[in-house]
């Protein structure tokens, strides 16, 4: 019997066989080319990584040229004696501040804490609280009348935004100390005792400008919200008492400090520096966007021009830079860049609120001043004392506005919106001051 069919293959097998060879070359013309198309993906990858990182290098290299911090001991480098430190004084302070904010919690939500004027009830819980944390504040006095302040938070570890807590933490201690500072000038206003309430609304005053020497935008803000409740206890006190010629001289000294733009200055520094370490630590040092490095090296360039272009304009008038503010606001970004330009835009437009309001109030005190037998009706810039060089509203370059009545002042700046809104302060349309007659 003639077995051959069981050795030669079949037709069908041949086939199959033949059919297998071309899928096979195809799969490896396929592996080669995706194994040269993934090389040259490296390969782009690594060229575009090496020209951001000298793109960013010569960015930072700029920066290390002229001077500019880029690390948080760079911009606070100097050494300032715990005594001289506003600091020391408000966190041995710490544990008064705990307590008059679960003491005082209810008063300070009222209406009669906004209005300065408490109670025969809450006159009795001021006098309490107040007289058993008065060491608190003596040790907020004597921050108050520190040279300087120097944080203690830094950029600690491999992820900056674990450090936020604490300094987070810091800054609501200071708003909490304001609140308490502003609980006790209403007692004292109460009293009728409106120099001690002076006194209490200037060291107020120096707190706020101490807290600008914290890190970053979010202190600045801080520091700007202080500013103004100072102002307001300051402003309520100018309302009912007339005041010495020496305390005026204080409040315009006291004020005088704000016209200089250094705490901005500060908070975009440290912002930059923080973004900084954001960008090595939490987006280029993650495996996980590795591969795209160098489009965030890119961003992070774009994040410093930024940067540099607002910091140059820290020290200018607000009317001045509106088209430069413009342009900034109008260019298209990266998203993080956008978000960064947001909040940056916004602590200008604080910052140049609260120095109309600071001046409306140094106008305010001059005007008292001049006319201590009533500042006259339709009152005009040629009526304002000659020596005064901050009349400038920073949002339009003119005088500040100042509107008399039979039973108010009102002096104001025209405010974002460039218009004179008849002094509309409750939406905010214009910035300033108004005082009951």
């Amino acid at each position: 019997m003639n077995d051959s069919n069981s050795t030669n293959p079949s037709p069908t097998a041949d086939k199959a066989k033949q059919s297998a060879r071309p899928k096979r070359k195809l799969w490896k013309k396929a592996l080669i080319l995706l194994g040269l198309l993934l090389i040259l993906a490296l390969g782009y990858n690594t060229f575009q990584s090496r020209q951001a990182g000298l793109q960013l290098e010569a960015r930072l290299e700029k920066l290390r040229i002229s001077g500019e911090p880029l690390t948080l001991e760079e911009l606070d480098s100097k050494v300032i004696p715990k005594e001289n430190n506003a600091q020391t004084w408000i966190k041995r302070a710490h544990s008064h501040t705990e307590e008059l904010n679960s003491l005082l919690l209810d008063y300070m939500k009222s209406d009669e804490y906004s209005s300065f004027r408490p109670n025969a009830r809450q006159v009795k819980l001021l006098e309490d609280t107040i007289a058993d944390h008065q060491e608190g504040f003596s040790l907020y006095a004597r921050a108050a009348k520190c040279s300087d302040y120097q944080s203690d938070w830094r950029i600690i570890g491999s992820q900056p935004s674990e450090a936020l807590g604490e300094h987070l933490e810091n800054l609501q201690g200071t708003r909490s100390i304001m609140r308490h500072c502003w609980s006790r000038a209403s007692l004292l206003m109460s009293q009728d005792k409106y120099d001690a309430a002076l006194t209490q609304g200037l060291q107020m005053l120096a707190i706020s400008r101490h807290v600008e020497s914290e890190p970053m935008i979010i202190s600045y803000l801080v520091s700007i919200a202080c500013r103004l409740m100072s102002l307001n206890v300051i402003t309520a006190v100018m309302e009912r008492s007339p005041l010495t010629e020496k305390q005026r001289d204080q409040i315009d000294l006291a004020l005088a400090a704000f016209e200089s733009s250094d705490g901005l200055k500060h908070a975009l520094d440290s912002e930059r520096i923080f973004g900084l370490a954001s960008y090595r630590f939490d987006i280029i040092g993650s495996g996980l966007q590795s591969i795209v490095t160098w489009k965030f090296k890119i961003d992070a360039c774009e994040y410093l021009d930024f940067m540099e272009a607002m910091n140059d304009l820290a020290s200018r008038s607000r009317y001045e830079i509106i088209g430069e503010l413009n342009s900034l606001r109008e260019k298209e970004t990266s998203p993080l860049s956008g978000n960064t330009f947001s909040a940056i835009y916004d602590t200008r437009t604080a910052h140049d609120r609260a120095l109309a309001r600071g001046r409306c109030v140094r106008l305010l005190n001059a005007l008292q001043r001049k006319y201590p037998k009533g500042i006259p009706e339709e009152i005009q810039p040629n009526d304002y004392p000659d020596n005064l060089n901050f009349w400038q509203d920073p949002f339009n370059g003119k005088a500040l506005i100042v509107h008399t009545s039979a039973d108010s002042i009102v002096v104001y700046s025209v405010g974002e919106n460039g218009t004179d809104d008849g002094g509309s302060l409750d939406d905010d349309r214009d910035q300033g001051i108004k005082i009951k007659l």
